[in-house]
């Protein structure tokens, strides 16, 4: 980027400042006051197994690996911007198409909202604590440019400042902000995280993941439970399905996952936040910065199970960088 920022930019970051302080001091006072940031919402094991989970390692191989092209001009940056929007969303689609054809899996295990209402409360959430996050991701992406003063980074903002075009902008906005959002939560959060929660609690014992079909359209507890959720901030009610297994119980879920020291859940959640880290390398310090980000997106994922509100956030972040970005260039 830039080395100086005017001021427009400036005023964006002071009031996104603002705005992250103000979310982190309401995050805070929940906690004092031992309330949950966000209510924890059981499911199923996802019927996948590791092979599902093995496509964020592939991706993550080739995000390291794959060549990094130079002087790109602008009619390939184009192309091949439109392009990769539409593989990523386009993989998207099959592999939940291949998922519901191999395994069984449905709407719930792919992390698909069931309500209007539960989108909309979801994406809330996603978006609070987007805005919360900017400031310590922000903190630790400015401090280690500082320090460790990187010479690269990621190649989309690279080819922006050079040539920022509409049309480069329009692709780099759609890749960035929509394309890419809906892919990594996709890939890291459902596919991987999902079957790392699987394979917690049978490392561990915890039976109370496991499906039992049942006939009626809810479940004993189900509904008792919903109501608890209503009363938290940016919940969405357990909605049954019929015919759903439901075979989780809340009030026995362990306190500690397959790492004593960690609490269930946390330790897909930081294996998850790593993989997606590292899948930036080579995009300058961003990989320190995504991992902390990353662990934000994976604890929604982890309190949900749903995507809405993990890509919400991850396109809140997105958006808020291209737009820095754009008040610097344009």
């Amino acid at each position: 980027m830039p080395e100086s920022l005017n001021q427009s930019a400036l005023f964006a970051m002071a009031m996104a400042f603002l705005l992250s302080l103000g979310a982190l001091f309401f995050l805070f006072q929940r906690h004092i006051d031992d309330r949950p940031l966000l209510a924890y919402q059981p499911r199923c094991r996802v019927p996948w197994g590791p092979l599902a989970a093995m496509i964020p390692m592939l991706f993550l191989l080739l995000s390291i690996f794959g060549s990094r092209k130079e002087n790109v001009n602008e009619a390939d940056f184009i192309l091949s911007g439109w392009l990769n929007s539409a593989v990523m969303i386009g993989f998207v689609g099959m592999i939940m198409l291949l998922l519901t054809a191999a395994v069984g899996a449905d709407a719930v295990d792919l992390g698909l909202p069931t309500s209007h209402r539960q989108l909309a409360r979801d994406v809330s959430a996603g978006v609070l604590a987007c805005i919360a996050a900017l400031i310590p991701v922000y903190l630790i992406q400015f401090a280690l440019q500082v320090v460790l003063q990187p010479k690269q980074q990621h190649q989309l903002i690279e080819q922006l400042i050079e040539h920022h075009t509409p049309q480069m902008m329009l692709v780099g906005v759609v890749s960035a902000v929509v394309a890419a959002p809906v892919f990594e939560e996709f890939t890291f959060r459902v596919l991987l995280q999902g079957w790392l929660e699987r394979r917690e609690d049978e490392l561990i014992g915890y039976r109370g993941s496991e499906p039992m079909h049942s006939d009626t359209e809810s479940s004993t507890g189900v509904d008792d439970l919903a109501l608890d959720f209503i009363s938290s901030v940016n919940p969405a009610p357990i909605e049954p399905v019929p015919g759903k297994p439901t075979g989780f119980q809340v009030e026995d879920r362990p306190k500690h996952g397959i790492i004593a020291a960690l609490p269930h859940g946390w330790t897909p959640i930081l294996i998850s936040s790593l993989a997606f880290g590292l899948a930036h390398v080579g995009h300058g310090v961003a990989p320190v910065p995504l991992v902390v980000f990353g662990i934000v997106l994976g604890y929604l994922y982890q309190r949900t199970h749903r995507l809405a509100a993990s890509v919400a956030a991850h396109m809140f972040f997105n958006a808020y960088s291209m737009g820095l970005l754009w008040l610097q260039i344009g």
